[in-house]
């Protein structure tokens, strides 16, 4: 395993806990300029969104390629046909289990009152019209590519310089949740869930290519249900 320098301390620092924290201090603000301006602010978010973690992967990939370290540390490796088919099984299942929900409601627009009271603010986050759908597509996938290469490929490896494998693990579950925290507590328990997949693709696989493609479309797919029920929603009479 390749040694840590001042880099990745200072990578760590930043990425894991200022801005979470920095996150956390400006999401209501955000929040409210959405309630006020609505598209315009969403998709300001969006962009910001996209620029600041590609920037974060653009960084990383800088400081492994000056360490000239080995890529497969990061998980940027081919799998082997037995565990790729177990890790996209196993993708497919977890993915229906949030996503089949969202597409019953979104044939029944009604009841979508309901579930905005259950998610809290962060539903001022979802795209409405098609507009933002693409944004927000285009805001999953660099969520995918970027989000796991920082918190599964790198911040296990980062980890793993101080505790085992699966503590390193366990607690990039945690780092992961506590970087989404400001979409709320009532979503603190499905990102724990959604963390604990993407790791444990990521463990038992040992390659990021399921967990990246297991996040862009369930982020991907959420998007598209919650902007179909606002469309279905302003459709009715």
């Amino acid at each position: 395993m390749s040694q840590l320098s001042f880099w990745d301390h200072a990578f760590a620092l930043i990425v894991f806990l200022g801005y979470p924290l920095y996150s956390l201090l400006t999401m209501r603000g955000e929040i409210q300029d959405i309630q006020k301006r609505g598209e315009p602010a969403r998709l300001s978010i969006y962009r910001e969104v996209i620029l600041t973690w590609l920037f974060f992967a653009i960084c990383l990939i800088a400081i492994w390629a000056s360490l000239d370290r080995d890529w497969t540390e990061l998980g940027i490796r081919v799998i082997d046909v037995v565990p790729l088919s177990i890790s996209i099984a196993i993708s497919i299942v977890f993915i229906s289990i949030f996503i089949i929900p969202l597409r019953n409601l979104a044939r029944r627009p009604k009841r979508f009152e309901g579930l905005e009271s259950q998610i809290g603010d962060f539903v001022e986050l979802m795209p409405r019209s098609r507009k933002e759908e693409s944004w927000f597509t285009g805001v999953s996938v660099n969520a995918g590519l970027s989000e796991e290469l920082i918190f599964r490929g790198y911040l296990i490896w980062y980890l793993n310089n101080f505790v085992p494998l699966y503590w390193a693990a366990g607690i990039a579950v945690v780092f992961f949740a506590f970087a989404h925290s400001y979409q709320g507590l009532k979503q603190i328990p499905g990102i724990l869930l959604i963390s604990a997949v993407a790791v444990s693709l990521f463990v038992y696989s040992g390659s990021l290519l399921i967990p990246v493609l297991f996040h862009i479309v369930l982020d991907v797919l959420q998007g598209h249900y919650f902007a179909k029920m606002y469309r279905s929603q302003a459709n009715s009479p």
